[in-house]
């Protein structure tokens, strides 16, 4: 039998970083990794139970890292925002000809018509940044009071921070939730595993991925595993860059387990 590791603790100091940052005596560490899940599961079920003008099939928490201190909690959220439609290629020039005064006022038409997009872009990612953090910081219940609840300390200050990912659908725990969505919606999973590495390649850029599906699928009385993998997964190779998600689906036959894995850049040789 193939002993396995989880490949974010197998690279642990080389290209991944701990999601918890802290230090505690060893009789109060069960405190510290408790209060820690709590915290996670709070913020969570905080923004699933209040998210409303989102898309069901986008995840927005991609990671929740912990940092304490002293006297300070800090929780710094990633989110996965939804990605917007890209614009046209220009198309490609023909053989140098004269250019006439109409040409170049078309030109100058076209150079307004992409600032106006790019504007138009910057302010709706403005607005739904606006949007979610006043689904987080706003409302009857607000999610900072909920987290003190869970701290144990009454001494230490919390201080909540956004951030937005680069590229949300290079993100493995968006990408589970986009192929558990299309589960749910009864898509043929082996288009639905499709789907998901098409979107990793063509908008998350990533040079490798593999997903794996588990359990009784299509409703069969035998359980058993699928998977399929596109372009490089190289797992035995620690300067790799891989990330990982795990998670569960509820459907109609049962519960289905749903893991991805992520290749997105290796790590450079030191001389």
């Amino acid at each position: 039998m193939g002993q396995k590791i989880n490949p974010l603790g197998f690279r642990l100091g080389t290209t991944q970083e701990h999601h918890s940052i802290w230090f505690e005596q060893p009789k109060e560490y069960c405190e510290g990794l408790q209060e820690d899940q709590k915290i996670r599961d709070c913020i969570q079920n905080f923004i699933d139970n209040r998210r409303r003008g989102f898309p069901p099939t986008i995840e927005l928490i991609s990671r929740i890292q912990i940092e304490k201190g002293t006297d300070l909690v800090h929780v710094i959220i990633y989110m996965g925002f939804p990605t917007w439609p890209k614009e046209e290629k220009p198309r490609k020039r023909k053989k140098k000809q004269k250019q006439s005064n109409e040409l170049k006022e078309k030109e100058i038409e076209e150079l307004k018509i992409k600032k106006i997009k790019e504007w138009e872009r910057e302010t709706e990612i403005k607005k739904l940044k606006e949007k979610v953090e006043k689904v987080l910081h706003g409302g009857k219940l607000n999610l900072k009071e909920n987290v003190e609840k869970v701290l144990h300390g009454e001494k230490r200050k919390l201080k909540i921070s956004i951030f937005a990912l680069e590229k949300p659908d290079g993100d493995p725990a968006i990408l589970a939730a986009f192929f558990a969505n299309q589960l749910k919606s009864r898509i043929p999973f082996r288009k639905a595993m499709q789907q998901t590495m098409k979107r990793a390649e063509e908008k998350g850029r990533a040079r490798g991925i593999q997903v794996q599906i588990a359990g009784r699928i299509e409703g069969k009385e035998i359980a058993r595993v699928e998977w399929l993998r596109k372009g490089r997964v190289s797992l035995q190779t620690i300067r790799t860059k891989i990330d990982f998600c795990s998670t569960t689906v509820r459907t109609i036959h049962g519960v289905l387990g749903i893991k991805i894995w992520l290749f997105g850049m290796e790590a450079k040789r030191k001389s």
